[in-house]
């Protein structure tokens, strides 16, 4: 016996032999398919009129809602251990009846998992569409159990029975930037070459007509965390809660990677619009027209009648306490530093 319940007992099947359902100890099928044998102590109505019918060879119909609930309730280690086993072979079509056919039973053995051991779910498609996340998965130490895409979906926003969420791609992606300590780089510590173009980042937000009053300041850090999304490779972030443009060390190395990190997060923060999505495509297609615009001065009478509205609006900014003056040709410098608390 691996487990008792409420329904009966979960037992395991001997080797080259079909799995067999008991009622009360009496043989009433066999089911070469299934993981575990049976044996039912609480029947069911359906259970009863199969039994006055003929006490072998009894349908699974019968005893299929009996079998469920048992795995159900059952959070023997043993049994536990079997089932994520067999999970893990479901994407390959060899997984036993009880997880391949009962979604419900598949994802209260994953449940289990979760709160047992380090695992991570996910589907085919995010395997191959997050390569560098599911190597820091398996960097991690976590186990990688792959399911099809139904049954993923079915694990999103759920919770096990210790109330922690169930833990595929992108909660592991959470967790992972939650604990991600930045190695910050302060302005003094920078090779001569690095400070010489780091002190072009004035110039670089003039581009686009100086820097947004939500910026507070642009840090440097030799590492860098994944986005939001999960997506590792980051070579810039903005934090919009901390007003901080974060910038990787090695995007100074040479001036289009600086000004294209610097104008891509600036963009993030002028417009407050995700990575992948039309208005963020949007806001950079307007950023390469203003630059455009001011590279090559061209500008039409409307637009300086505008510019002269900004100006003035920027100069009644700057006489108002607690709010930052935004020049648009002699941009506020912002200094690096340590991060703000």
């Amino acid at each position: 016996m691996l487990g008792p319940t409420d329904y009966g007992e979960i037992l395991r099947r001997d080797d080259g032999r079909p799995a067999r359902i008991y009622v009360k100890g009496l043989l009433v099928a066999e089911e070469p398919e299934f993981k575990f044998s049976y044996n039912v102590t609480s029947l069911t109505a359906a259970m009863n009129k199969a039994l006055n019918r003929e006490r072998t060879h009894v349908g699974r119909v019968a005893y299929s809602d009996r079998v469920k609930a048992r795995l159900l309730s059952c959070a023997a280690p043993e049994v536990a251990d079997i089932l994520s086993e067999e999970i893990s072979k479901i994407d390959k079509g060899t997984a036993c009846y009880e997880v391949r056919s009962w979604t419900e039973v598949t994802v209260h053995a994953c449940k289990i998992l979760n709160q047992t051991k380090k695992v991570v779910f996910v589907s085919s498609l995010e395997s191959e569409a997050s390569r560098d996340m599911v190597d820091q998965v398996r960097d991690k130490g976590y186990g990688l159990i792959t399911l099809p895409q139904y049954l993923r979906d079915k694990l999103r926003n759920i919770e096990d029975s210790e109330g922690a969420p169930v833990r595929g791609l992108e909660v592991f992606a959470t967790e992972w930037i939650k604990s991600f300590k930045f190695k910050f780089v302060s302005e003094s510590s920078l090779t001569a070459s690095e400070r010489s173009l780091f002190a072009q980042r004035d110039a670089i937000a003039a581009l686009r007509g100086g820097w947004p009053g939500v910026v507070r300041e642009v840090l440097i850090s030799e590492t860098m965390r994944p986005d939001e999304h999960g997506r590792t490779g980051v070579v810039g972030l903005w934090d919009e809660g901390l007003g901080q443009i974060l910038v990787q060390r090695n995007q100074l190395r040479s001036a289009h990677a600086l000004a294209g990190t610097l104008l891509h997060e600036l963009t993030h923060a002028s417009s407050g619009e995700a990575d992948v999505s039309r208005e963020f495509e949007s806001a950079l297609t307007d950023l390469i027209g203003h630059m455009a615009a001011n590279v090559l001065k061209l500008t039409t009478p409307a637009e300086r009648k505008v510019s002269a509205k900004s100006k003035q609006k920027e100069a009644v900014n700057a006489k108002m306490p607690g709010l930052r003056a935004t020049k648009v040709k002699e941009p506020a410098r912002l200094k690096a530093g340590r991060r703000r608390r």
